[in-house]
């Protein structure tokens, strides 16, 4: 019987949730995937016979046949079958709409904490940052914006921030935080090979960030985070950005037969 040709998808995967695939492959399938076992069999035939009959008028040969059968079992890491799965049943998903799985295509950058700290004191030192010079704040506006540079200032030495990632598509630029331990390389090796420019055709799957309107209550605390978080956000991701919960950042490198 012909053996039927299949075709992989490879990609190149920059970021991956492990923890959060691993929960999802258990939900959709009933259970974590630890090993694949794979049984490879070989039959060989081995024969012994003998002849006789009237030379030059007739050859009879009778002959047994010895079957010996050897099997094999290989065991597999499945190592990104899960992500490869889920991925597969996510894409299923977004295409019904009816659910905050979302997949982007665009260009992405990653920021880190390191990079914060750098910006935060060239500023500091430099004493510019486009927001007070080519905009259209006010005096007050800019006095206000120079203390929330001085407390992100602050906030950066004692409490580390998230690494995040900017998709930037046609439509839209999408964010989110990632978890460094999940990344493929250190965003330093990332900055260094491409020199702040932007990685092309990269493909982010996740769920999409839901919040409310509502305000945090107007208590001196509250208060002041009201005003403090707004601008920290902006300073890291473009307003009106979709925020995502990242599944998988990755790229397509190309089809390939199997």
């Amino acid at each position: 019987m012909e053996q039927k040709e299949q075709k992989a998808l490879l990609s190149d995967f920059l970021y991956i949730d492990r923890e959060r695939i691993a929960s999802f492959y258990a939900q959709i399938f009933g259970g974590d995937l630890l090993s694949i076992e794979k049984e490879v069999s070989d039959i060989q035939k081995r024969g012994s016979g003998v002849s006789g009959g009237i030379p030059q008028i007739v050859d009879a040969k009778a002959e047994s046949i010895n079957q010996i059968e050897e099997a094999k079992k290989e065991i597999i890491n499945p190592h990104d079958v899960k992500v490869r799965d889920v991925i597969a049943k996510f894409l299923e998903l977004a295409e019904t709409g009816r659910t905050p799985i979302r997949i982007y295509e665009g260009s992405l950058i990653f920021m880190d904490n390191h990079l914060l700290k750098i910006m935060l004191e060239t500023i500091s030192i430099a004493g510019k940052f486009p927001m007070l010079v080519d905009s259209n704040l006010s005096k007050k506006e800019k006095q206000e914006f120079k203390k929330i540079l001085e407390i992100m200032n602050k906030l950066l030495k004692v409490m580390p921030f998230l690494p995040a990632f900017l998709l930037r598509t046609k439509e839209t630029n999408v964010v989110g935080t990632i978890k460094e331990e999940f990344l493929s390389e250190p965003i330093s090796s990332f900055y260094l090979k491409h020199g702040g420019k932007w990685l092309k055709d990269v493909l982010v799957i996740g769920i999409e960030e839901n919040t409310t309107e509502e305000e945090l209550p107007e208590t001196h605390l509250y208060g002041a985070l009201k005003e403090l978080l707004p601008a920290m956000s902006s300073m890291v991701f473009p307003p009106d950005s979709i925020k995502i919960v990242p599944i998988a950042i990755f790229r397509r490198v190309g089809i390939i037969d199997i």
